[in-house]
């Protein structure tokens, strides 16, 4: 129920509102007493609708205020207009209105603060009613209105009037000092003498005092004269003449002062003075103000004014008009000026309009911020057309001189003089675009057109700068290449015949340094410094011209063609096989100097090289070998074209040889002089130390000091002196053959090689010095000073029992080369250095030194590693041992499923690893961060795990896992208080017996007496080598059990397989360099 109260003295805007407040259930709510917040509303509707347009009140269909009510038992009690929202509803423009109430629990200290309060709207709404004090406030004073009178009504009149009557004087009069008003209707005229003939007097109680209006003529006069707030003169004449207006200000004979005077002290709004001309002129202009000043000068120095308007305003923060002048054109073909000013028939000058001081403003009434220019346009522009939709400025000239000479359109002078000895920045103009849209716009901050005519006789030039330091300077940012590629000078030319797109030209210039010139500064720039790109989409058949073409006095001196042919001048004439350099051959090229491209001065001297990466000690003259460290190089496309985005490959990078006839090695450091090929250049990183490596062709070696004597056509190798070469004195791998001599001892430590790398048979048995050969008895006997080596072994073993031989003692047999056509049967095999293509060991071997091993090693057994494992180079292993894992946005899982199970359960580990692509931000980071995500893994078998999270994941979550199979992995369990784990002793392992080897035995042999051949002396290392023993067989253990014992037996030793007993080891010395 609403109720309403009316009292005498004023009503109060309050709505007193009473409910019972309950749940779903009917429950009634609030208890003993509990504060819930209520919001009130008037809707004109009961159920549904939305606050805009059914909210009537609050105005404006604003939310309504939030006021804190206690309810109890269900009951609450509001009055509706005493909180923040004024019940200001004109409950007489619509009586069936509706009251909204919204309900929320009260969260915050009140229901105004922290806002987290969630209101809940009550349907269906309640009509708001009248009560019986509230009808009483239609009435006044509980008397009714009526439009005919009686009894206790008020009378109210729709029709006739009022007459009163009196002897002498009929009053109307107000009570008091209280003004009286008389209105008409709301549009009704008020009639004075509306039937009397008399006239009407206002003020002063007779004519000579106040102001008469006479009824007859309509004239109207004032004793005192006028004076007021304001004048309006109405003249009802369809023609006046000058002196005959409907006002007119005869002052013919005033020679000073003021001819019309207005003037107001206490004007804040409205005009001092308003001349309108309305209505439509029917075929003659129309003028709302003419001012003329006509007449001869009395003097030559007067100045005259035909309107001279001033404003001295001073107030705070106004805006102070002199003039102002606005034209609003309605017609359908009409031309609105806003003023419009002409000046003519001035002998020394013509000014249509002279802006003494100030600022001109066109387009606003606001400068731009900051701006002090003079002339200030503010304009925008929707409209299209490059000659009509100007937003600033247009100017159209015509220049029509009859005797030549120079015309202008527009000229800037600037006079720079600064004051003081700071330097300045002076700029005459500026021309400034901003864009700050995302559209693919053509934007010019200035374009000139010089070519819109049809001349073609003189020099048409669009743009012509000059300056004392640079004629033009264009600068780009580079930063809009949606389009085009940005460029801070661009040319195009669209003539077909003649002309060109970029000229330079000096005719003075005689001590310069250049006159084009490109430079950079510290940037890390990578690009090409003149790209020049023909044909670029003619398919390269377009272009038959030349990309340079250098002149001296029209004479050629370079060209380079469209086929890339290249012709130059060289300085000398010596040879047609190649060009050389200024450089000496040989000789080392001096760091930042240029040398000249010439003839060569005899047949060019060649070696073939190829670039490598090489270790950073490697110099020229050096013999270098593959090494172990892999590298990355850059992959071509077979022409000699670095693929940069394509996956890179690997290469073995060289190192300096350093040891006797070393297998692998690959060439000789160069300097690489008289190489024609660019084989190699570009695609090795700086880095890796990038050098040219002969493989053929003649080039220095730097040699050792402890090679023997080298003659010319000697087999030269490496040696032990890192990095360089020695004579050949046995077989083994060479690295080519001396083109000179050399001695120990000598001043030089190079000698020119030709590089041809192969393997050296040795010396030939039958022309080594030192060799006694005795007859050779056969059926048929044969006697012979001199043969081949290779002939006398192949017949010592074919001869069998048919060689009688004198004499056969050889214990020992020392040669260069040995080559057995089936096997080589020995129960001991001693060498420095043994290589073969393929070693096949059936039972178990030893290494006892250092062991490298270059190509692809592939383990198909077991493997034990008995001590440290150092990997050079980052290792590889397969897919089942790491990898990723991603759990998506809303997921809390993932499972890994391995391809091959593992033997036993591995050890897994994970974590949250983005990577660079996954495009993860400091914000983005933190955020899930705070989402305080934690994982674990669940069912973990040789199969593979899953990794559950904590909760659903916000984003997408990529883990890193690694998974790594242990033998016999050890479980730790913790322990109680005074608990204690017992060590188990174990027991000790059996040793593993190895067997001696017999000592091989040698059955002597018919004599045949060889005196052996010289050969290079075989360092070997001290003492025995290590003999072989079986390795014990590896057998994986079985899988822990899920719970350990605390005190775990000792796993057993694998048995070693039993052989036979092998004598004391001893250990194995350092091999000597």
């Amino acid at each position: 129920m609403v109720y309403l109260l009316s009292i005498k003295t004023g009503v109060p805007e309050i709505i007193n509102f009473q409910g019972r407040l309950m749940d779903d259930a009917g429950a009634l709510l609030g208890g003993a007493g509990t504060d819930y917040c209520f919001k009130f509303a008037i809707w004109d509707v009961s159920t549904g609708g939305t606050a805009n347009p059914n909210q009537l009140w609050p105005d404006s269909y604003a939310d309504p205020s939030a006021m804190t009510l206690v309810v109890r038992s269900g009951v609450f009690d509001a009055s509706i207009g005493s909180g923040v929202d004024t019940l200001n509803y004109n409950f007489q423009s619509n009586d069936t209105v509706y009251i909204d109430i919204q309900v929320a629990d009260k969260v915050g200290a009140s229901c105004t603060t922290g806002g987290d309060e969630v209101f809940e709207r009550l349907d269906p709404r309640q009509q708001i009613v009248s009560s019986a004090f509230a009808i009483n406030s239609g009435t006044v004073l509980g008397f009714t209105p009526a439009q005919s009178a009686t009894d206790s009504q008020i009378p109210v009149l729709t029709t006739g009037g009022v007459i009163l009557g009196h002897a002498t004087t009929a009053r109307l009069a107000s009570v008091g000092a209280a003004p009286l008003a008389i209105d008409a209707g709301s549009s009704g005229t008020l009639n004075i003498n509306n039937t009397s003939t008399g006239d009407i007097l206002l003020g002063g109680g007779s004519a000579s005092t106040g102001c008469t209006l006479t009824n007859s003529t309509g004239a109207f006069a004032c004793a005192a004269g006028f004076s007021g707030s304001g004048l309006s003169l109405t003249s009802t004449n369809t023609t006046q003449v000058t002196t005959a207006s409907a006002l007119a200000l005869n002052v013919n004979s005033l020679t000073e002062g003021t001819g019309l005077y207005a003037a107001s002290s206490s004007l804040t709004t409205g005009k001092l003075v308003d001349l309108q001309v309305s209505g439509t002129a029917a075929g003659a202009s129309q003028t709302a103000l003419n001012i003329l000043t006509t007449g001869a000068n009395a003097t030559s120095s007067i100045t005259t004014y035909g309107l001279q308007v001033s404003n001295t305003h001073t107030g705070t923060s106004s805006v102070d008009y002199a003039g102002s002048f606005t034209a609003t054109g309605g017609g359908t073909t009409s031309t609105a000026i806003g003023l419009y000013a002409t000046a003519s028939g001035g002998t020394t000058a013509n000014y249509a309009g002279i802006f003494d001081a100030g600022q001109v403003l066109i387009g606003a009434t606001t400068a731009t911020t900051g701006s002090l220019s003079k002339l200030n346009i503010i304009s925008s522009m929707a409209s299209n057309g490059s000659t009509t939709a100007i937003a600033g400025i247009h100017g159209e000239y015509t220049i029509n001189p009859t005797a030549g000479g120079t015309q202008v359109g527009n000229r800037f002078v600037m006079n720079n003089a600064p004051t003081n000895a700071t330097a300045n920045t002076s700029i005459n103009q500026i021309v400034r675009t901003i864009d700050n849209t995302t559209l693919a716009n053509l934007v010019r901050g200035i374009e000139v057109v010089s070519n819109a005519g049809s001349n073609t006789a003189g020099t048409n030039t669009g743009i012509r700068t000059t300056g004392a330091t640079f004629g033009i300077q264009a600068l780009t940012n580079a930063a809009a290449g949606g389009v085009s590629l940005p460029a801070a000078i661009y040319g195009e030319s669209t003539g077909t015949t003649q002309g060109d797109i970029l000229r330079l030209y000096t005719g003075t210039m005689t001590s310069a340094p250049s006159i084009f010139q490109i430079y950079h500064d510290t940037s890390a720039f990578t690009g090409a410094v003149l790209l020049v790109d023909m044909a670029k989409s003619g398919g390269g058949t377009s272009f038959s011209g030349n990309f340079l073409d250098f002149q001296n006095a029209s004479v050629q001196k370079f060209k380079v063609t469209s086929a890339g042919v290249t012709s130059m001048g060289l300085s000398a004439t010596a040879s047609t096989t190649a060009v050389c350099s200024s450089l000496a051959p040989g000789a080392t090229p001096g760091a930042g100097t240029a040398y000249e491209i010439r003839d060569c001065s005899g047949a060019p001297v060649l070696d073939y090289a190829e670039m490598f990466p090489v270790a950073s000690d490697a110099v020229y003259g050096d013999v270098v070998a593959m090494g172990t460290e892999m590298v990355e190089y850059y992959a071509d496309d077979g022409y000699g074209n670095i693929l940069y985005d394509a996956p890179k490959r690997k290469v073995t990078k060289l190192i300096k040889a350093d040891h006797l006839y070393q297998n692998n090695v690959v060439g000789i450091v160069s300097l690489n002089y008289g190489d024609f090929s660019s084989v190699g250049h570009g695609v090795i990183d700086k880095e890796d130390n990038p050098m040219p490596i002969a493989l053929n062709g003649r080039v220095p070696v730097n040699i050792s000091q402890t090679s023997e004597a080298i003659a010319p056509g000697d087999y030269l190798t490496t040696s032990a002196d890192v990095g360089k070469a020695t004579k050949a004195t046995g077989a083994g791998q060479v690295i080519g053959k001396a083109l000179g001599s050399w001695e120990p001892g000598s001043n030089t430590d190079q000698i020119m090689v030709f590089i041809e790398q192969g393997y050296y048979n040795g010396q030939d048995l039958g022309n080594s010095t030192g060799i006694v050969l005795n007859d050779i008895s056969t059926d048929t006997s044969e006697t012979t000073s001199s043969f081949s080596s290779q002939k006398t072994l192949e017949e010592f073993l074919a001869s069998g029992n048919q060689m009688q031989l004198a004499e056969l003692d050889v214990s020992e047999l020392s040669v260069g080369r040995l080559i057995a056509g089936l096997e080589i049967i020995t129960p001991l095999l001693t060498a420095s250095v043994a290589e073969a293509a393929t070693l096949n060991v059936s039972e178990s071997a030893t290494f006892a030194g250092l062991t490298l091993l270059s190509g692809t090693t592939t383990f198909s057994g077991s493997v034990a590693f008995d001590s440290e494992v150092e990997f050079n180079l980052a290792p590889v292993f397969n897919k089942d041992t790491a990898g990723f894992a991603i759990i998506k946005e809303g997921d809390r899982s993932v499972r890994v499923s391995f391809e091959k199970p593992y033997a036993m359960t591995p050890i897994v580990t994970t974590s949250i690893v983005f990577e660079a692509t996954d495009n993860i931000d400091q914000v983005t980071a933190d955020t899930l961060l705070g989402e305080n995500i934690t994982s674990l893994v669940l069912d973990k078998d040789p199969t593979g795990f899953t990794i559950l999270l904590n909760k659903r994941a916000p984003q997408n979550i990529r883990f890193s896992w690694i998974a790594l199979g242990v033998k016999d992995a050890g479980v730790f369990e913790s322990l109680g208080d005074g608990l204690e784990f017992a060590s188990p002793t174990p027991e000790p392992a059996p040793e593993s017996i190895v067997s001696p080897a017999p000592e091989p035995e040698l059955t002597p042999e018919p004599v045949l007496e060889i005196i052996p051949e010289p050969v290079p002396e075989l360092i070997e290392p001290e003492g025995s080598s290590e003999p072989e023993r079986p390795l014990p067989e590896v057998s994986p253990a079985p899988e822990p059990e899920p719970i350990p014992e605390i005190i775990p037996e000792p796993a057993p030793e694998p048995a070693p397989e039993e052989v036979a007993p092998a004598p004391e080891e001893t250990p194995a010395p350092e091999p000597t360099p």
